[in-house]
């Protein structure tokens, strides 16, 4: 189970008292009933035992929960590359998902901290060095995507700006370790991981792409017309 994830379970001998070592059950002793919905706690416990007693008998489930362990993206279907003409520029809109791919993350909250880039080339011209991510948490849906895990409800929009500079322009790149983290219904927060973010312009000073947690654009050129997302 992941954490903050909900299952019925039913007692099959009619009325029980249920207890639970972790998480939360809709029945609390010593009230009784056929079945409960127990939710998962908001950190990673294994295992976690539910206990039903009751027709003169006991019975036990045990459930391991995980937390988030990574972050991946998708660029998104149909959309183009951010880029202005004759600027070292580019970017994309992706979306994120939380592994692992065998459970769900429907009731966890996602947020990116700020950070400083860490800028070579033309890009060590740039002033602006955050990546000015949503002070909003994002939230989860309930869709599970094989090798990538639980969708986001929100598009990340990846963009490189650009310095005040005139072509030529020096090789560099533009990298972004973000801080990732997740909570669940606005418990207490905890990292994922570091999740990078790199935006490149190659050594012939011409081609540019954009990075992030497993999703790229592909190759553009500096003199390539302008574009939008």
């Amino acid at each position: 189970m992941g954490v903050g994830e909900e299952v019925t379970l039913t007692f099959s001998g009619g009325l029980a008292t249920w207890n639970a070592t972790a998480g939360k059950l809709s029945v609390q002793a010593p009230n009784t009933a056929d079945h409960v919905i127990w939710t998962a706690p908001d950190r990673a416990a294994s295992p976690v035992t539910i206990t039903a007693t009751g027709a003169g008998c006991t019975a036990t489930v045990s459930f391991n929960v995980v937390e988030p362990s990574g972050v991946r993206q998708q660029r998104n279907p149909g959309t183009g590359i951010k880029h202005t003409v004759n600027k070292p520029d580019s970017g994309m809109k992706s979306t994120s998902y939380y592994l692992p791919d065998d459970v769900c993350f429907y009731n966890i909250e996602t947020l990116e901290d700020e950070v400083n880039a860490v800028d070579t080339g033309v890009y060590a011209l740039m002033t602006d060095k955050g990546h000015h991510p949503s002070t909003t948490p994002s939230t989860c849906s309930m869709t599970v995507v094989a090798g990538l895990g639980t969708k986001e409800n929100a598009t990340d929009t990846v963009y490189s700006g650009y310095p005040a500079a005139s072509p030529p322009y020096a090789p560099g790149s533009r990298t972004f370790n973000i801080p990732t983290k997740f909570c669940v219904a606005g418990g207490a927060w905890k990292q994922i991981e570091l999740v990078v973010q790199q935006h490149v312009l190659a050594n012939d000073g011409a081609s540019l792409t954009s990075s992030k947690a497993g999703a790229s654009t592909p190759t553009i050129k500096v003199a390539d017309p302008t574009s939008n997302f």
